[in-house]
């Protein structure tokens, strides 16, 4: 069986610090080297019954999902403003991406919704930093990098972090 080509890569962020840009680095690199389309994913997770219904006492419907909306609204620019210092800061002269990064913003459970996206998205790689260092903790715990690794039908790159 020949070796499928790579033109499409998920790279999932949790936006938290500069940690992951070593983890970026090497979406971006594998998508210039692939010539692939580069899919920026950021997972938000629910918020939890409680928060929802004290929420639901505070707006309407309508409010809420406005606020949701400026939300989502707003982490999007907020990644299309760390591609766009990521690419003037580390990408050599004259390298570029092969096109503009695709920036999605979805909310529930982590792992579960990186799967979704990757095959939805019928992506051909997907990228994730992990921060989970400890033997015990991903046995016990487990960890959204070892979630996807094992349930994703796609290759996985996984990059230690922090």
């Amino acid at each position: 069986m020949p070796l499928k080509n790579i033109d499409s890569i998920l790279y999932a962020s949790d936006l938290l610090g500069h940690d992951g840009r070593d983890a970026f680095r090497v979406a971006v690199s594998h998508a210039v080297a692939h010539n692939a389309k580069l899919i920026f994913l950021n997972v938000m997770e629910p918020l939890s019954p409680m928060a929802e219904r004290a929420v639901s006492h505070c707006f309407s419907e309508e409010e809420i999902t406005e606020i949701r909306n400026k939300g989502y609204q707003r982490v999007q620019e907020d990644i299309v403003t760390r591609i766009k210092n990521f690419c003037e800061e580390e990408l050599n002269e004259g390298m570029q991406l092969p096109s503009e990064p695709e920036v999605c913003v979805e909310t529930g459970m982590i792992a579960d919704t990186i799967l979704k996206v990757a095959k939805e998205k019928q992506v051909d790689m997907i990228v994730m930093g992990t921060r989970t260092h400890s033997k015990l903790s991903q046995v016990v715990l487990g960890s959204t990098a070892h979630q996807v690794l094992f349930h994703a039908s796609c290759p996985v790159l996984i990059i230690p972090i922090g």
